[in-house]
């Protein structure tokens, strides 16, 4: 069987309390608003530093160190027929 599409999405200097923020009457995020509603989402996210290339790499490799062996979440993912 074909693996399940995953959707990430990497967002900087967004706060969570955006997703249902209106400004003068209209939607700030009305796509993200849409897409949390309807799809999944998590209230709760956290990352090891706040600098957008720094939390990414702990993402996908898995771990905060500087360690550059062992497997990432692009290995497990891989083994699961992403690509």
């Amino acid at each position: 069987t074909r693996p399940v599409p995953i959707l990430m999405i990497f967002l900087e200097g967004f706060r969570p309390e955006l997703v249902d923020f209106s400004l003068d009457g209209k939607p700030v995020a009305p796509f993200l608003s849409r897409l949390a509603h309807s799809g999944v989402s998590s209230s709760r996210a956290y990352v090891h530093t706040p600098w957008t290339l720094q939390s990414r790499d702990q993402l996908f490799r898995g771990r905060v160190d500087e360690d550059r062996r062992g497997r990432s979440l692009i290995d497990d993912l891989h083994d699961r027929g992403y690509f």
